[in-house]
This record gives structure tokens, C-alpha cells and sequence, in this order.
């Protein structure tokens, strides 16, 4: 198994350049590193193979959960908008048909007044 020693060795491993965003990498993204006495008491960062490729690993099944979330909140979106157009539309038809009969009843007054005038 390989070890890492030093920020420079680490953040290279994990694809960054710059080893002054190690300790930054560490509280935001959780990458799994922490300081340890090395060879002549020399104080370093310290990653394993086993300990970043089971971040990567976890990274990874966090990023597709977040995916499928997204994806399922878009879907539900889109449904509660054909929900939304359903409801206005089945309102529209409603009035429309409302409408409709009030004319229809307003005609068929109209026809009946205007009968009665002309029996009289």
C-alpha cells in the first residue's frame, strides 16, 4: 500500500496543484488526511492509498445520490406544473361551459319575452 507524506504528495495524488488548499480540502470536502510525525520528528500531512481511494469512493456514490435527488426534484417539478395546467384548464372549460348556459338561458328569456310581446 502507498503512502503519502506531505501536502505537495497528497493534493498531487487527489489532482490539485496548489498544497496550500490542503488544510481547506480537508474541512470542505472532507478529504481524509491529517498531520503525523514523520521521519526525523518532522511533523506532515499523511494520507494512505486505502484512506483516498475510500474518500474517492464515497465522493463518488455521494455525487450520484445528489444526481438522482436532482433529477427526481426536476421530475416532480415538471409534474406539479401538468398538475397546475390540468387545474387551470379544467377551470377554463368550467367557465366556459358556465358561460355558455347563462347565454343559453339568456336567449331562451330573450325568446320568451319577445313571444309574450307579440301575443299581446
Amino acid at each position: 500500500m502507498q503512502h503519502y507524506w506531505g501536502a505537495l504528495a497528497i493534493c498531487t495524488r487527489i489532482g490539485y496543484t496548489s498544497t496550500k488548499r490542503l488544510p481547506e480540502l480537508i474541512k470542505r470536502l472532507g478529504v481524509p488526511a491529517f498531520l503525523r510525525k514523520h521521519a526525523r520528528k518532522k511533523t506532515c500531512y499523511y494520507a494512505s492509498e486505502a484512506m483516498l481511494l475510500s474518500w474517492e469512493l464515497s465522493r463518488g456514490r455521494q455525487y450520484r445520490e445528489e444526481l438522482i435527488a436532482k433529477q427526481q426534484r426536476h421530475d416532480q417539478a415538471k409534474a406539479e406544473q401538468q398538475q397546475q395546467r390540468s387545474r387551470i384548464l379544467a377551470v377554463r372549460q368550467a367557465q366556459e361551459q358556465q358561460d355558455c348556459m347563462q347565454a343559453s338561458h339568456a336567449s331562451d328569456a330573450c325568446k320568451q319575452e319577445a313571444s309574450k310581446l307579440l301575443e299581446t
